[in-house]
C-alpha cells in the first residue's frame, strides 16, 4: 500500500507529571477503562458519582485512605502489583514498560497520595504532525465522533510510530516489540496498544478543502507536498475531484503521544533532523 500519511515529530519532551495530567492524557477522550463510578463500587466506597471529575475521584479516594490505610487499596495492589513493580525498575531498564495506563494513572495517584514505595516517573510527550496524502479513505476520527478516539485512536498512532526508527535507523522498536511477541501490526486489532501509548491529545487540525490559499499555509513543512498533491490528484481527476473533497477533506493533524521515554530514547536527534517519515496508518472503525 502507498503511503497515506506523512508525518514528523517536531518536539518531545520528557518530565515528571501528577496523575491528573496523566489521567487527562490517558482518558479525557474516552472514560472507558477508568470510569470513576465502577471504581467507586469495586472499592467499596459509596457514594453519589453522577457528577464527579477527577480533582473529585481524587478527594474522595483520599479521605479513603486516611480512613482506613493501606487497606483501601488492596483491590489496587491485587490488580497492578506486578504493573507497579514493572514502572519502578523501568527507570533503570532499557526495556519500555509494557504496563496498560490505567495502571499507569493508579500509580501516579499513589505517589500523589505520598503512598511509600511510590514516586512519580519521568514520562514522555511527543509531538507529532501527520499529514494525509491520500483522499477517500478514514485517515482520521471524525472530530465530533468520539467513539474513536480511545483504542482506535492508539491503534492508529502505534502503527504511525512504528516508522520512526532506533538512533541507527536499522531497529524500528516498535515494529520490533510486536514481531518479538509474535503480533502483527496490520492484522487485525493490535493488542496492548494502550500499554504503548498510554495517553495523547489532539492539538490542532487543518482541513484542505479547495486548492486555494495555500500562501497561508507556507509556514509548514508540509505545504508544498500537500500543495503538489492536490494539484497532481485534479490534473488527473479533473474539477470534479474537488466536490469530492469539500465532503472528505484532506486533513494535518497534530496529535500529543504519552509514552515511555525508552521507546524513543534518541528521539530528540529525529527532531533535530527535521525527518519526515511515510506511513501507512489508518482508522479501522
Amino acid at each position: 500500500m502507498s503511503a497515506i500519511h506523512k508525518f514528523r515529530v517536531i518536539d518531545s519532551s520528557v518530565k515528571e507529571r501528577d496523575s491528573k495530567e496523566v489521567y487527562n492524557y490517558c482518558f479525557s477522550y474516552s472514560d472507558l477503562g477508568f470510569e470513576f463510578p465502577d471504581w467507586f463500587e469495586r472499592l467499596q466506597i459509596d457514594i453519589d458519582s453522577s457528577e464527579v471529575d477527577f480533582d473529585k475521584f481524587f478527594s474522595i479516594i483520599s479521605e479513603n485512605y486516611q480512613s482506613k490505610g493501606l487497606s483501601a487499596f488492596d483491590l489496587i495492589f491485587r490488580l497492578y502489583n506486578d504493573d507497579f513493580e514493572t514502572l519502578r525498575q523501568s527507570a533503570n531498564s532499557e526495556n519500555p514498560p509494557i504496563v496498560p495506563a490505567e495502571a499507569l494513572v493508579w500509580y501516579h495517584i499513589l505517589s500523589d497520595l505520598s503512598v511509600d514505595g511510590f514516586s512519580k516517573i519521568p514520562t514522555m510527550e511527543l509531538k507529532v504532525e501527520i499529514a494525509q496524502h491520500e483522499d477517500g479513505i478514514t485517515a482520521f476520527p471524525h472530530i465530533d465522533d468520539m467513539n474513536y478516539w480511545d483504542e482506535q485512536y492508539r491503534e492508529f498512532l502505534v502503527r504511525l510510530l512504528s516508522e520512526v526508527p532506533s538512533k541507527d535507523s536499522y531497529t524500528f522498536p516498535i515494529q520490533d516489540w510486536y514481531e518479538e511477541n509474535g503480533m502483527e501490526l496490520y492484522d487485525g486489532p493490535l493488542m496492548d496498544t494502550n500499554s504503548i501509548v498510554w495517553g495523547m491529545k489532539e492539538e490542532n487540525r487543518i482541513r484542505i478543502t479547495d486548492n486555494s490559499s495555500w500562501q497561508k499555509y507556507n509556514q509548514f513543512w508540509w505545504a508544498d507536498l500537500m500543495q503538489k498533491n492536490v494539484q497532481y490528484k485534479l490534473e488527473n481527476n479533473g474539477d470534479g475531484w474537488l466536490d469530492s473533497l469539500e465532503e472528505n477533506p484532506l486533513e494535518v493533524v497534530t496529535v500529543n503521544v504519552l509514552m515511555h521515554n525508552s521507546w524513543f530514547p534518541d528521539i530528540q536527534e529525529v527532531v533535530e533532523n527535521e525527518e519526515v517519515f511515510n506511513s501507512t496508518a489508518f482508522f479501522v472503525s
